[in-house]
């Protein structure tokens, strides 16, 4: 804390001396009047804000309001103002954000930043999360600190420090992590508008709420769309027409050329696998209607009178990186049919009320859409799982797998159209599934030279 020196007026000094030699009684006078106002001084850090406003919060709203002692920090985030209290920073576009590698960089999104009075030193994210972890505890900063500090796994005395000068690499980047998580959630938290302080605090405890949270599991359903296994689940976005909380309207499928079929195409090869005790020829799947149904039905898929349980294995159906594409036709979602090798069977659902899955559904939040990290099948999608990332093939064209390079048409900027297909290809769904000159394994060469590994 600096040290205020106060100048007197020369007609002030000689009014004192006056007093004091005319030895008046002192006892009444004011005994705190020389002394300095107290002052708080700290830092505005997560790197350093240079020209962030800071205030005493004298009344508690989260903002820097008229009245208020307020300043701007310096180069190096640095403040101090006149009194003590809990202090708000507001972070304007007009600010930047100095990192201690010596960066200099714009604010582009604006943020407030709080801290409680009893940790007002250092203002950043961290700080202005234990403010609003004291907002629901009743005020208790030592329990603020040790609930983040739980979470983040370090001791609660580093929550109040600056992490720019911590000295244990691990620690700053779990810091400097945490800051930043923090730093995003505020920054929705302001752009929403409406109550920051309430926003924020909200905000916060739903991510301290994670910390509950101790193991994931990941069910991954392989080759099944939402609406085939909980398309009827009630509540649920699923299947138009059957589900009375579905949304929208069924898209009628579409042939080759864009026309509405008819009817689904046959499921070419028959509608169950072989080896099964079921069984109904694809000569029983021709004209069908042009809409989802229900695969287990009790009274028998589509009117056929035969029974196909959740117990009887169904043919396999295309599920490839291109073929996919093709299929949601830029977000249609009416060629499905076209570009199967299995028909009309994609079109297929199950009631899953008595499947183990559904049962499981009941207890937690089920996401009622289609959620996939890539096109196409069970492959590509593991490796997306894992890493958000696609195998490179390099130098496919000049290696032992030029032959599975797949061969694809484009647009006049070179954006993938479709598969290539080959002359002798059906001119319909409804005759014969789509011929194509390569669909192979590898993608054809992008726009930078690449080769990706998609599909097994």
């Amino acid at each position: 804390m600096s040290r205020l020196t106060r100048l007197w007026p020369l007609a002030a000094i000689a009014a004192a001396s006056l007093t004091a030699c005319g030895g008046s009684d002192s006892g009444n006078a004011d005994s705190t009047a020389n002394t300095p106002a107290a002052a708080t001084s700290g830092v505005v850090t997560g790197s350093y804000f240079e020209h962030a406003k800071v205030c005493i919060d004298a009344n508690a709203n989260a903002q820097c309001d008229s009245g208020e002692a307020s300043t701007y920090t310096d180069a190096k985030g640095a403040f101090t103002l006149t009194g003590q209290g809990a202090v708000v920073a507001e972070i304007g576009t007009d600010a930047f954000r100095n990192d201690d590698t010596g960066a200099h960089n714009a604010v582009t999104r604006k943020l407030v930043f709080r801290a409680p009075a009893g940790a007002n030193a250092v203002v950043s994210a961290i700080s202005t999360e234990l403010a609003a972890l004291m907002d629901s505890n009743g005020g208790k900063l030592d329990d603020a600190r040790n609930q983040l500090a739980t979470r983040l796994g370090i001791a609660a005395d580093k929550l109040l420090e600056d992490h720019n000068k911590e000295t244990d690499s691990n620690i700053k980047a779990t810091l400097q992590a945490e800051i930043e998580q923090a730093i995003d959630l505020i920054a929705t938290a302001v752009a929403s508008g409406g109550d920051i302080g309430a926003a924020i605090r909200d905000g916060v405890t739903k991510r301290i709420a994670l910390q509950n949270i101790k193991n994931v599991v990941v069910i991954y359903a392989e080759n099944r769309g939402f609406d085939n296994l909980y398309g009827l689940f009630p509540g649920a976005n699923g299947i138009p027409g059957v589900n009375p909380t579905a949304v929208g309207s069924v898209e009628p499928q579409k042939d080759f050329d864009g026309s509405a079929l008819a009817s689904l195409p046959p499921t070419w090869g028959g509608f169950t696998a072989s080896g099964q005790t079921v069984t109904l020829p694809q000569a029983s799947t021709v004209g069908w209607a042009n809409k989802p149904f229900r695969i287990d039905d009790p009274a028998g898929v589509n009117g056929t009178g035969v029974v196909v349980g959740q117990n009887v294995i169904t043919r396999d159906l295309v599920h490839r990186f291109y073929n996919n594409q093709m299929q949601i036709n830029g977000g249609k979602n009416d060629k499905f049919t076209a570009f199967s090798d299995a028909g009309g069977l994609v079109m297929g659902y199950y009631d899953g009320s008595a499947m183990s899955m559904w049962k499981l559904a009941q207890q937690y939040t089920l996401a009622d859409n289609f959620f996939m990290g890539a096109f196409g099948g069970s492959f590509l999608n593991h490796q997306y799982l894992v890493c958000a990332c696609a195998p490179v093939y390099p130098n496919a064209e000049t290696s032992v797998a030029s032959g599975s390079i797949s061969v694809v048409d484009t647009d006049a900027n070179g954006n993938f159209k479709s598969l290539s297909l080959k002359p002798t290809s059906p001119a319909s769904i409804q005759t014969g599934t789509a011929q194509y000159v390569n669909d192979s394994t590898l993608t054809a060469k992008d726009g930078t030279g690449v080769y990706y590994a998609v599909n097994t």
